[in-house]
């Protein structure tokens, strides 16, 4: 009965990895199924873009790797990238709700405004665009430098 058992887990086994090699592998004589891309995209606080009609701050970036194949079938991730080139870098999905204080003049009296910033982005045919909103629409600057990551996948 061991004996039966042992086969048939090797049985299954040997399976499982015979149909990963084929679906999930590049072979030699058959090309990727998957093409995988990461850019590595900075926005400069200088550089952030103002929206009157929305009431926020936007960046744009021609991307013509974005096809009307990818728009389509392809799959994109974005993210905020933190601490970048450094050995403690890490990346938070978007959207992205950043909590905030500071703290204001008011004609004297100082108080804290608190806020939140939300990160998040769109993306058409030949580009994305990064978004920051604040809530209560709170802007005293252009929000700060920021890094993103950005893996296409088709």
């Amino acid at each position: 009965m061991k004996k039966q058992v042992l086969f048939a887990l090797l049985a299954i086994v040997s399976l499982g990895l015979a149909s990963c090699t084929s679906n999930c592998t590049c072979e030699p004589a058959e090309p990727c199924k998957y093409k995988p891309l990461t850019l590595d995209l900075t926005v400069k606080q200088a550089d952030w873009n103002w929206d009157n009609t929305n009431q926020q701050f936007y960046y744009h970036f021609d991307l013509p790797e974005i096809t009307v194949a990818f728009y389509n079938y392809g799959n994109i991730n974005v993210y905020h990238e933190y601490n970048k080139g450094l050995s403690n870098a890490c990346q938070v999905a978007l959207p992205q709700t950043i909590c905030n204080a500071e703290e204001v003049d008011n004609g004297g009296t100082k108080s804290w405004v608190y806020y939140s910033q939300i990160v998040d982005y769109a993306y058409g045919v030949g580009y994305i665009e990064i978004i920051v909103t604040n809530s209560d629409y709170y802007y005293d600057v252009n929000p700060a430098s920021m890094d993103f990551r950005v893996q296409l996948i088709y």
